[in-house]
């Protein structure tokens, strides 16, 4: 062997056996795989079918005895690890999560609905009230504020209603 690939070796490479070398990155996300669940393994598919095959996988070695491919890998890199976790159904209720946001969504739209409602009969009770002949409130609809004057003589027609910035 020659010394500028004792070099390398020394630097970039791990001897895994006689003639067998694998980088320390690839080596690290393979033992960060390893670490996050002891029944996953990594494998070189170093005989791919195709060149569109990706040249490693991850399998998992379930508990009735069979071995599942678990994803297809292009890149052993830290991405890996992320699509580990976002994958792993066991850890994280990804459709519980989903369904908590949606009650939690369908929750506020009802607040902000109750909220409209009761300054609704708020404002409606203000002008029953009301010894005065008109009343004029600003309301504010989708961010733009509005003056409505509300008239008690049936001869002014509807409420008038002004668009102000």
């Amino acid at each position: 062997m020659d010394k500028s690939l004792q070099e390398i070796q020394r630097k970039h490479l791990v001897a895994l056996g006689e003639g067998y070398y694998v980088e320390r990155d690839v080596l690290r996300i393979v033992e960060k795989v390893r670490e996050y669940d002891s029944a996953l393994r990594v494998k070189f598919l170093a005989e791919a079918s195709s060149l569109g095959d990706a040249p490693y996988c991850i399998t998992e070695i379930c508990k009735d005895g069979v071995e599942r491919v678990v994803m297809f890998i292009w890149d052993l890199d830290d991405t890996v690890i992320e699509r580990l976790y976002a994958a792993d159904t066991q850890q994280f209720n990804v459709l519980g999560d989903l369904d908590a946001k949606n009650l939690q969504a369908l929750a506020n739209q009802n607040r902000r609905f109750r909220e409209e409602q009761d300054q609704a009969l708020d404002i409606s009770k203000h002008i029953l009230k009301s010894p005065k002949g008109t009343y004029s409130f600003t309301d504010e609809i989708d961010g733009q504020k509005r003056k409505v004057t509300v008239d008690d003589d049936p001869t002014s027609g509807p409420a008038k209603v002004e668009w102000t910035d």
